[in-house]
């Protein structure tokens, strides 16, 4: 049973990630598969990653820039090191996410994965990542997540580093919530069924 699992695992990861580049062309056949109204799309979608990649760049810059002035006439911001924090952890987590979808892009595309009814997720998961990036920021500022010491969201530059990787593991980031809801949550649901029972 093991055996025919790790099997199939490996199977999958050839798939996605195969040896053989060709992505199932033969030599010499340059021209994509894919009609002119699936070609606008793919070039719509990689335009709004890449935008939307360049404007949380630059906001991040701005956050460098405020946090760490330089210069001999280098003025302390004008926001405070938390709250540029958390508008870095809003900055970075979205990067994450668009890292992530583009990845995804060029790989569904290549491999003709590439589908419409992947739309929403592709155009509607950068921006999740960032709001997921700024609450678990918002966890470990409260201690209710205890990864780092209570000086970490002075430093916005760990904390873009950490929302990056938030944003850009999104999906394991949710996992992670969803223990500390069960944690706090699932207590107070047990001891009402407890009073209940009683």
């Amino acid at each position: 049973m093991n055996g025919s699992k790790s099997e199939e695992n490996g199977r999958k990861a050839t798939e996605w990630a195969p040896y053989d580049l060709t992505d199932g062309k033969q030599k010499g056949q340059w021209e994509t598969g894919y009609p002119p109204g699936a070609r606008r799309c793919i070039r719509w979608e990689t335009a709004y990653l890449i935008i939307l990649t360049g404007i949380c760049l630059a906001g991040i810059f701005w956050v460098i820039l405020d946090a760490y002035p330089v210069g001999p006439t280098a003025q302390c911001g004008l926001v405070s090191q938390e709250c540029l924090g958390f508008l870095g952890a809003l900055f970075a987590g979205t990067i994450g996410g668009c890292c992530f979808g583009i990845k995804c892009m060029y790989h569904f595309v290549a491999k003709r994965m590439w589908h419409e009814d992947r739309r929403l997720w592709r155009l509607l998961s950068p921006p999740l990542s960032g709001i997921l990036s700024l609450f678990m920021v918002f966890l470990v500022a409260s201690g209710l997540l205890e990864i780092f010491d209570g000086t970490f969201v002075q430093h916005p530059v760990r904390v873009m580093a950490f929302s990056f990787l938030v944003g850009y593991f999104s999906d394991k980031a949710l996992a992670r919530m969803s223990d500390i809801a069960d944690t706090l949550f699932g207590g107070i649901k047990q001891a009402g069924r407890e009073e209940s029972a009683q």
